[in-house]
């Protein structure tokens, strides 16, 4: 039955590609490829990583695209491959554990060394220097054999729209699943026979679409790689912790048998398992008692659309919160276990109620009273556990258990807040990461400086002249980037935002100009120096305002850091477009030649402390110079007047 389907399938999807009727399309791993009108901002450059159509059928290649690539190497840094934290990587290192990354899908796939780090021989590798190869596919793509590729659809919405439609047809059926448990809880409905038989019918049809998923990933789990569709599997097989590290041929390689297994003992899977377990159970077996509460499991099916939605990485992060906190959390219960026996110990010998009768309801008392609160909250509770000590030793016993019970449940929250933190800051982290690197997929490594917070700037000013006045009128203001911290050539369209000034207004668009920014080093970039040329161009503006007839505007830019010859620079006036977007066409450059040189201005300041410093020596001799002088003078005056009065 199973080599039937899988053959139909086959043969639907080769009929429907060899028709033309929807293209399959390789697409990149883990993240959804957007639209290309999504990419109107685009460099040039051949560097740059192009962009595919979202296809409507699984990809049929596994791409190591820049996004997974990266998360190779965040991972190599978060665990502490790296020579800091956050810092490049070791040549050796990365040769190590991307080779165990593709490993884990196919061991005898070639790796084109050469093509990382531009082909030069580096030592250390950081982002810069790995994208090149990624984008000449240093690792070419895997194929995805058919049976991979249903298992990708049902497991990975984000690979096609097909995922994504089998994404919401589930949740409609856990949806409405859940609606009919809790509906089936009123007595009103479970008492009506029409209602209850519409119930078994419903409830018939969504556990057989939930048997025919689970059926189905069972059946293919034997033949499929789960790093293929299971990122974080994948990343934590090939990139263990330093604590972590396992044997390597006893990890990666499964056999078919242990993917089953490991299939039927997660977690999600068991919750699916006895889900539908009651209802097939009650068919073969009928009038089984005790297995009407597992229907209450389908709940936790919820958790799965949650994990594909925007509560994934919160979900993600207070799993792993809580997994690193289970051995605090089992220290406390030995302790709270040690102190229930202790103190009823001292209880059974010490009163003489029945709820101390002996050592184990003696222990019962007080870890009623340790883990639930107290007596105000057991009422309705049986003999034993509403007893309470009449002796003096008892008290005291009870007053040092309550004192050390509000001690030992402050530690586990606070180990589980500090881990909370610690995992949340991770995943910060990993999520800027990950939209650094799809924000350089669409707008293109070369101009990724446009929109990096660390470029310097330029403060430009623009100008509103009019026909009837020989003085303009500040109408905005605003800073363009200009990469002078880049070590290579570049050129690129950059927009700025204008505000203050005339043209600012409460309501409406900001208005924006455009600059062609180039930039030329002549001797690259060096402890944060910068040498090279920079030309500033302005090109169009945008949503200008004016309230006097016929404005014309003139562009103002300022020096950036580290220039010299002039400070800045005023553009003509503007040679076409209308008074809301004004053009510069045949306008010249404002050109700059940067000087910017660290290692210079450090020996500047080095020696401009030691002249300060000679300069106080010299200014102390001179005053003492000057005090021996005039005491000199005052002696000969003396000596004058002594020789003549004699």
């Amino acid at each position: 039955l199973a080599r039937r389907l899988f053959l139909c399938l086959k043969d639907a999807m080769a009929n429907i590609e060899a028709r033309g009727v929807v293209p399959v399309e390789p697409v990149r791993a883990y993240h959804r490829i957007p639209s290309t009108s999504a990419a109107s901002v685009m460099s040039n450059n051949s560097d740059d990583v192009p962009l595919r159509e979202w296809p409507m059928l699984p990809p049929s290649e596994f791409f190591f695209d820049t996004v997974t690539m990266r998360e190779l190497l965040g991972c190599l840094q978060l665990n502490g491959y790296a020579r800091c934290h956050g810092g490049p990587v070791h040549f050796a290192v990365f040769h190590r554990y991307l080779r165990r990354f593709v490993d884990c899908l196919d061991s005898s796939h070639d790796i084109s060394w050469e093509a990382f780090a531009g082909g030069k021989s580096q030592v250390w590798l950081d982002w810069d220097d790995i994208r090149p190869g990624v984008i000449k596919q240093a690792v070419a793509p895997l194929s995805a054999r058919l049976v991979e590729r249903v298992m990708i659809t049902l497991e990975d919405p984000g690979s096609c729209m097909l995922a994504t439609l089998y994404l919401i047809t589930t949740t409609c059926f856990i949806v409405l699943s859940i609606v009919l448990v809790i509906l089936e809880s009123f007595e009103y409905f479970s008492n009506n026979l029409e209602w209850k038989e519409k119930f078994e019918l419903i409830d018939a049809v969504c556990v057989v679409y939930f048997t025919g998923d689970y059926l189905v990933k069972l059946l293919c789990s034997p033949w499929v790689r789960t790093p293929l569709y299971d990122r974080e599997f994948h990343l934590a097989m090939a990139v263990p912790k330093r604590e972590q590290q396992r044997s390597w041929s006893t990890s990666a390689k499964r056999s078919p048998a242990h993917r089953i297994y490991k299939f039927v003992s997660k977690s999600a899977n068991v919750v699916d398992l006895i889900s539908i377990l009651p209802f097939w159970l009650d068919r073969l077996i009928p009038n089984l008692p005790g297995l009407t509460f597992l229907r209450a499991f389908r709940l936790a099916r919820l958790a799965r659309v949650f994990k594909q939605g925007r509560f994934k990485m919160i979900l993600s992060v207070l799993a792993t919160a809580i997994r690193e906190s289970t051995q605090m959390v089992y220290v406390i219960l030995i302790y709270v276990t040690l102190i229930c026996i202790l103190a009823g110990s001292i209880l059974n010998g010490l009163e003489s109620a029945p709820a101390f009768g002996n050592v184990p309801t003696s222990a019962w008392w007080v870890a009623s009273r340790v883990i639930v609160g107290g007596h105000r909250s057991m009422h309705g509770a049986d003999e034993k556990v509403m007893g309470m000590p009449v002796t003096a030793v008892g008290a005291l016993m009870i007053s040092v258990v309550f004192v050390v019970k509000g001690m030992i449940w402050i530690l586990p929250f606070a180990q589980m807040q500090t881990c909370f933190k610690t995992e949340w800051q991770k995943a910060q982290v990993w999520q800027k990461m990950h939209e650094n690197v799809v924000h350089q997929d669409h707008v293109g490594m070369e101009l990724a400086w446009i929109h990096d917070n660390h470029t310097a700037i330029a403060p430009i000013e623009v100008w509103e002249v009019c026909s009837d006045s020989v003085q303009g009128v500040l109408a905005g203001m605003g800073q363009v980037q200009v990469p002078i911290l880049l070590d290579r050539a570049t050129s690129g369209v950059a927009k700025t935002e204008l505000y203050g000034g005339a043209m600012t207004r409460w309501f409406g668009n900001r208005p924006e100009l455009d600059f062609m920014v180039k930039w030329a080093p002549s001797d690259g970039t060096h402890d944060g120096g910068s040498h090279g040329s920079l030309s500033v161009t302005p090109l169009v503006g945008r949503f200008f305002r004016s309230s006097r007839p016929g404005p014309t505007w003139r562009c103002k830019v300022q020096a950036p850091l580290g220039s010299y010859a002039f400070q800045s620079w005023v553009s003509e006036l503007n040679d076409a477009g209308t008074t809301s977007e004004p053009a510069w066409l045949n306008s010249p450059s404002a050109v700059f030649e940067v000087a910017l040189d660290a290692s210079t201005n450090e020996g500047l300041r080095h020696l401009k402390n030691t002249v300060q410093v000679h300069g106080g020596k010299i200014q102390y001799m001179s005053e003492t110079t000057a005090d021996l002088r005039r005491r000199a003078e005052a002696v000969e005056q003396r000596c004058a007047q002594r020789t003549s009065s004699r």
